[in-house]
């Protein structure tokens, strides 16, 4: 079934995620006042609908990306307060994180966007993976995190929040960076900028590959992205992109216990593991200005992508291969003025989305299909599964901002999404199909209200969903989505200039888990029983000390729990929900003089995880700390980044399975230097 379809259109949501002010982020009056540019339409941050959400937003600027020691993808997420970058260290596959009290399979727990066009991939590898591989670093502008459900911009995979990865585009420039670090590292990166008029284009280049720290880890990777924006009229703008990923990797697998004790940290127990992925995108976006006020975009977005993975989880190795083809076209409109009080803003669009694929696995032994005779005798070099499947979405929202008096900013929004698939099985159980039964509503409310000139209180409740996971949607038509309604109040504050901080509390309650229970007569059923309760507090402070010099620092305290869990006889009513850490902390020294002169010093910290839903196996917390140093002259950088310096053996991608722990084993000390040059 792999048809490469057409497009996908997706309505270039400038608006659909932008939150220009973050006090996570560096908010300066002179910020507050600059301008946002939307191809042909131009908007103001103090006007843009979400500027001020009453809700808890990071941004994170491309420069602080600069100073942060970024290998692969998923290390843009070390620089956001309360989020655990979760790296399995098994080459190019996808990883995951930790937000709000959730983690899930490769990165499913919130809705990830590259400049309005969805990374979550549905009913593959893992549904709703996100692949931060595909992202070149220095091609990125800012990155936008909303946490909790609150956004009506975003649905499905949206759970714990949204981020949304906003790149360059109607800049001039023309950089390139090679770089090169341990166990044979190197990377290459260029981007190329061009702004003239009413035309401008943009395209950046990675190639990046390395040995690994552990055997049989090596991994080749390119990314390609290209730009290109047109102003047709005094009112209208078009915009087209085109982006490809290639990689091709080994995985060493994970580590037992007993070699973990034993120091064999390099050791790889599965020395034929590992896969290739390539994926594809087009985005076309046509924006229209109705007026100073009012804007309409229509976005065409389409992806393709290729998975195949060997891995071998201690009963022997197989080969899964995933095809998604994902096609969507949204619309959204955009008002701004006021009409009914001091200040009114709406945003209101309609999502269509396709995705359609195939997945299949064989029994494998060093890569070759049946090569074991006893282990894969039942099914030789034939299919052991192969299921087809198409996935449409369909959702309409809106979401409206109103200042009834000046000091008081009320947000209301609404959400509804509507899904329809079929699933047909080659090897296997029947097909399977579900028409229009999964279907949300999904409101949102919000006040964030200014007791005096940089001093907010914010509070929101929204609610979200959760599909049933995978196949289990075709599979069982009376499965509902599990439903959460978030909670969150807080403050953020800035006393001074140079001083800035938040504080949040936030309650996610879930209910309609699914569960597996037994029947006596059919067996094991999934069923929608189980409910949770994720709370948690976060903090954060930066403060300039002096012009150059910046002190910074994050807590997040979790509490995520089962509160009503019974599934197969039995109850974990009460426990911590697996996988999830007890506390999360981040704080260091950033340093840049006038002379071209910087450092950085992070320090990071992870709390206690439990690793079973009975809490009897948990794992404690570490500390990590990173460095970096680097010199401005005459249009050269140079910089050497430091990871891990203080060589603490530990691991970000813990599990149980296999009858105990297994270790993803985190890399030891390691540095990487570059030198970073405009031409």
């Amino acid at each position: 079934m792999k048809k490469i379809l057409f497009g996908s259109l997706k309505i270039q949501a400038v608006l659909m995620a932008i939150v220009p002010v973050s006090w996570s982020a560096d908010a300066s009056e002179n910020k507050k006042k600059k301008s946002v540019d939307l191809g042909n339409v131009v908007i103001t941050e103090a006007r843009n609908p979400v500027a001020n959400l009453p809700a808890s937003v990071t941004i994170v600027e491309g420069e602080e990306l600069e100073r942060q020691p970024i290998i692969k993808g998923i290390d843009i997420l070390r620089a956001i307060p309360g989020v655990m970058p979760v790296d399995f260290n098994q080459g190019a596959v996808p990883n995951q994180f930790v937000m709000r009290g959730f983690t899930g399979g490769h990165g499913n727990i919130a809705a990830v966007f590259l400049d309005g066009a969805p990374l979550n991939e549905t009913t593959s590898h893992a549904d709703g993976m996100a692949d931060f591989n595909m992202l070149i670093p220095e091609e990125i502008e800012r990155i936008e995190v909303i946490k909790g459900p609150f956004s009506a911009l975003y649905g499905n995979y949206s759970r714990a929040g949204s981020i949304n990865i906003i790149t360059k585009k109607r800049v001039n420039e023309r950089v390139g960076r090679f770089s090169a670090g341990s166990w044979n590292t190197y990377r290459g990166a260029v981007t190329l900028g061009n702004s003239d008029g009413r035309a401008s284009h943009y395209y950046a280049l990675e190639m990046f590959k390395t040995d690994g720290y552990r055997d049989n880890s090596d991994m080749r990777r390119g990314n390609l992205s290209a730009k290109w924006s047109f102003d047709l009229t005094s009112q209208s703008s078009l915009r087209a992109g085109v982006r490809m990923y290639t990689t091709d990797f080994n995985a060493p697998g994970y580590l037992p216990q007993s070699e973990w004790d034993a120091g064999n940290y390099r050791k790889s127990l599965f020395p034929f593991d590992g896969g290739k992925k390539d994926r594809r995108e087009v985005n076309l976006n046509y924006n229209y200005a109705l007026s100073a006020n009012d804007n309409i975009g229509i976005t065409f977005f389409n992806y393709n992508s290729d998975l195949t993975r060997f891995a071998d989880f201690g009963g022997g190795q197989r080969e899964e291969y995933n095809f998604v083809n994902g096609n969507m076209l949204k619309a959204l409109y955009s008002k701004h003025g006021n009409y009914f009080t001091m200040e009114d803003t709406l945003l209101a669009g309609l999502d269509i989305l396709r995705e359609s694929g195939d997945s299949t696995r064989w029994c494998t032994d060093k890569r070759v299909r049946g090569g074991d005779p006893v282990r894969c005798a039942a099914t030789g070099t034939a299919p052991t599964v192969n299921r087809e499947f198409v996935l449409n979405s369909y959702a309409a929202f809106a979401q409206g901002e109103a200042r009834p008096i000046e000091p008081l900013k009320v947000t209301l929004g609404a959400r509804y999404d509507m899904f329809k698939g079929e699933l047909n099985r080659t090897v296997g159980a029947p097909t399977g199909s579900f028409d229009n039964s999964l279907n949300m509503f999904s409101p949102k409310a919000g006040a964030l209200y200014t007791l005096a000139p940089g001093y907010d209180l914010f509070g929101n409740v929204g609610s979200g969903f959760q599909l049933p996971d995978n196949f289990a949607k075709f599979d069982n038509p009376d499965l509902k989505p599990t439903r959460l309604v978030s909670y969150e109040i807080g403050t953020r504050f800035r006393p001074a200039s140079r001083i800035r901080g938040s504080l949040a509390w936030f309650i996610t309650d879930s209910r309609d888990e699914i569960v597996t229970v037994v029947d006596p007569v059919r067996g094991p059923l999934l069923v929608n029983k189980g409910k949770t309760r994720r709370q948690g507090v976060e903090a954060e402070l930066n403060a300039a000390l002096t012009e150059a010099l910046m002190v910074f620092g994050a807590f997040t305290w979790n509490d995520p729990k089962y509160k009503d869990y019974i599934t197969s006889g039995n109850d974990f009513s009460g426990k911590r929900i697996v996988g999830v850490p007890r506390h999360l902390f981040s704080a260091g020294l950033d340093y840049l003089d006038a002379r071209g002169f910087g450092g950085r010093l992070t320090v990071r910290g992870i709390g206690e995880r439990m690793l079973t839903d009975d809490n009897k196996n948990s794992t404690g917390g570490y500390t990590v700390v990173d460095a970096s140093a680097y010199y401005r002259w005459k249009g050269y950088t140079f910089d050497i980044k430091a990871s891990n310096i203080l060589d603490k053996r530990y691991s970000d991608a813990l599990f149980y399975f296999s009858g105990g722990p297994q270790y993803g084993v985190s890399p030891p000390f390691n540095i990487m230097a570059s030198v970073k040059t405009d031409f």
